[in-house]
């Protein structure tokens, strides 16, 4: 399943966090695509629910947080208030459940990076498909950060 943006948290809360009374109870996507979403809890999100995920967000996306953060920024007194975590803290929690993951983050990177991946990233995507979603021989824990260009940053 993939998703952009508000699809990419449909897409994210559905596999980790509730699911759906449509789909089987043992219903569970051979993959994740998430560009820049986000999910509303992590509590739900353990050793029972991993799925292969490819994550891309930008590091300074001003709508969906990269790490968390309140939804849209807000003050915890201002009304709709909720916390997202985003690819970061999706991440870090798929990599302590020793789950698949890989994390393409962009350096200053904004909401942009919600249909870039479409466009720049289609040999990642593909690559995550098949050696992630479709045939896994191993459980892989990759991370990829950009400068805007996509250059690759060594860290």
């Amino acid at each position: 399943m993939a998703g952009s943006s508000a699809g990419a948290e449909t897409v994210l809360n559905l596999a980790f966090a509730h699911g759906s009374p449509d789909l089987p109870a043992n219903f569970q996507p051979a993959g994740l695509i998430s560009m820049a979403g986000a999910l509303y809890t992590l509590d739900s999100l353990d050793a029972s629910r991993l799925i292969p995920t490819l994550l891309f967000h930008g590091t300074a996306d001003p709508w969906v947080p990269f790490g968390a953060a309140s939804h849209h920024f807000c003050e915890p007194e201002e009304p709709g208030h909720w916390m997202l975590y985003g690819s970061a803290a999706i991440a870090r929690r798929l990599e302590a459940l020793g789950g698949s993951y890989f994390l393409y983050s962009v350096i200053a990177g904004n909401h942009d990076w919600a249909t870039l991946p479409m466009k720049r990233n289609l040999d990642d995507i593909l690559d995550f498909l098949h050696r992630d979603a479709v045939n896994p021989k191993e459980i892989r824990q990759t991370e990829r950060t950009v400068n805007p260009q996509g250059l690759s940053i060594v860290k």
